[in-house]
C-alpha cells in the first residue's frame, strides 16, 4: 500500500511538474513575444522617425533636430544625422547669405556701366564713330542682362528667406513658348 501511495504521489508530483513546465513554457513563449515587439516597436520607431527626418532633408525643410534618447547604433546614426543636418543647413544659409551679399555688391557697379554706355550711346559726351556706337550697344545689352540675372539672384534669395511675397497671375504658357523658341 505504502508503494501504490508512493507511485500515486510520484504522478501527482509528475503531473503538477509537466503542469508547471508547460505554464513556464507558455509564459517565457510570452514573454520573449512581448520583449521582442518592445525591441522592434523601439528601433521602427527610431528608424520612421529618422526616415521623415530624411525626407525633410531631401525637400529642404529639415530644421528641427531628432530627439535622440538611446545609445545604440541606432542613436549614434540618429546623432550623424543630427551632425550632418546642422552642417547642411549651416552650408545653406552661407550660400543664401553668398548669394545676397554678391547679387547686392553686383548691383551698384553694373548700374553705373549701364548709365554711362546710356550716356555714351545718347552722345552726351560728344558723337562716336560707328564702331564705338556698336561697342557701345553691346556694353548695354550685356549690363542689362548681368542686371537682370543679378535682380533674378537677389529675388530668389528673398524668396527663400520668406522676405518676397509670391504674387500669383495667370500665364501665357503659348505666349511663352514662343518667346523661348
Amino acid at each position: 500500500s505504502r508503494v501504490i501511495a508512493a507511485q500515486a504521489e510520484a504522478r501527482r508530483l509528475e503531473a503538477r511538474t509537466w503542469t508547471g513546465v508547460v505554464i513556464a513554457l507558455a509564459a517565457a513563449v510570452i514573454l520573449a513575444l512581448v520583449g521582442t515587439w518592445l525591441i522592434a516597436f523601439r528601433i521602427t520607431r527610431s528608424l520612421r522617425r529618422l526616415s521623415k527626418a530624411t525626407a525633410a532633408v531631401a525637400a529642404g525643410s529639415f530644421r528641427e533636430p531628432i530627439p535622440v534618447d538611446a545609445t545604440d547604433e541606432i542613436g549614434a546614426l540618429a546623432r550623424s544625422f543630427n551632425s550632418m543636418a546642422a552642417q547642411l543647413r549651416q552650408l545653406d544659409d552661407t550660400k543664401e547669405e553668398f548669394f545676397a551679399s554678391l547679387s547686392h555688391e553686383l548691383r551698384s557697379p553694373l548700374t553705373s556701366v549701364r548709365e554711362a554706355s546710356h550716356l555714351l550711346r545718347e552722345e552726351v559726351s560728344g558723337p562716336l564713330t560707328g564702331q564705338q556706337a556698336r561697342l557701345v550697344e553691346i556694353i548695354g545689352q550685356s549690363t542689362d542682362r548681368l542686371l537682370r540675372l543679378v535682380n533674378q539672384m537677389l529675388e530668389m534669395s528673398r524668396l527663400r528667406a520668406g522676405i518676397l511675397p509670391l504674387q500669383r497671375a495667370r500665364l501665357d504658357v503659348e505666349g511663352l513658348v514662343a518667346r523661348a523658341v
